[in-house]
């Protein structure tokens, strides 16, 4: 309604993406009209509360759950990778990260989009070494990575999450319930 407010024609709006995404400038996805689902029907405020909702598994503490999305945001150099890196790989062997439980190890894949190889690799022996030495064993991981700085992998880098190849590479990795950590969506799909 605002676009239309500010003059934008909606059907030339579709069909100029229609037309670029023709002509290899916009992904292709996405485009065409919705298949009608059925005859649907919003709920009552009565009928929706009395709705049993499946208990979600906490993967760490209250604020990650299975079946949500979460963003980590701050300033640049604030320590985001750092921080998502540490998460993916404690929620990977099943040991709580800072002050929330993690009760089980789970699947993880960590799709970095920016960092450098050596970089990547130095800071997971950091998390590694500092975890180990807290549990007092080695800990058997279930972290797996795909990164653009793996030249032998993608020699012209990661394809962007925006094409169906740069999503397809992703899902590939998703074999079971696994938290996908993306870091971070301006160089992934930009």
């Amino acid at each position: 309604e605002s676009m239309r407010s500010a003059g934008v024609d909606n059907q030339a709006l579709v069909a100029l993406l229609k037309q670029e995404a023709l002509q290899g400038l916009l992904p292709a996805h996405d485009l065409a009209p919705a298949k009608p689902r059925g005859a649907v029907q919003a709920r009552s405020l009565s009928d929706f509360l009395a709705l049993k909702a499946p208990a979600r598994v906490e993967l760490c503490g209250p604020w990650l759950r299975e079946q949500t999305i979460t963003e980590v945001y701050g300033w640049r150099g604030a320590g985001k990778s750092w921080f998502c890196l540490h998460l993916a790989y404690c929620i990977s062997v099943g040991v709580s990260f800072m002050r929330w439980d993690i009760t089980a190890p789970r699947a993880v894949v960590y799709v970095d989009g920016e960092m450098g190889l050596d970089d990547t690799q130095e800071r997971l022996r950091k998390i590694i070494t500092a975890e180990e030495k807290k549990a007092g064993k080695a800990l058997p991981s279930r972290l797996c990575l795909l990164t653009d700085s793996d030249l032998d992998q993608f020699p012209e880098g990661f394809p962007k999450l925006a094409t169906a190849e740069g999503r397809a590479v992703v899902e590939a990795q998703l074999r079971e319930p696994t938290l996908l950590v993306l870091d971070n969506l301006s160089t992934l799909f930009n």
